[in-house]
């Protein structure tokens, strides 16, 4: 069933794909450079994507679905601020989820050798200073 919403082709114009960056490749725990712009807003995955790990991805793409729901709406009532106050959403996430992910890879100790674990350690030390 096709969903149309009344005023949102007019609201985000064309699509103007000559202007528009190309894919990138990027970590799988990592933030978009921006989670909105003019008119723009990013969702789910495509703004923060969680390691596969910590099973917080269904939660992350409903959460910040939502929060772009919304963003999206006070868009289409004329609210310039929406982007931008997505986007300080987007990156509050983000902050809670770098601590959290710290938090519980520095309770693993057994393998402190091993260049994975390591890595996320040398994580968790850089955000204690």
């Amino acid at each position: 069933m096709a969903v149309t919403v009344p005023g949102l082709a007019e609201a985000t114009g064309p699509a103007d794909l000559e202007t528009a960056e190309p894919p990138q490749v990027c970590s799988a725990s990592s933030m978009a450079r921006s989670a909105a712009g003019r008119d723009w807003l990013v969702a789910g995955e495509s703004a923060i994507a969680l390691d596969p790990l910590s099973s917080q991805g269904l939660f992350n793409a409903l959460v910040t679905g939502l929060e772009a729901g919304q963003a999206a709406r006070m868009l289409l009532d004329g609210d310039r601020t929406a982007s931008e106050e997505h986007a300080h959403r987007m990156r509050h996430i983000w902050r809670a989820y770098l601590g959290h992910h710290a938090l519980y890879y520095g309770m693993e100790e057994r393998w402190t050798s091993m260049p994975f674990w390591q890595r996320r350690h040398a994580v968790r030390q850089r955000g204690r200073r």
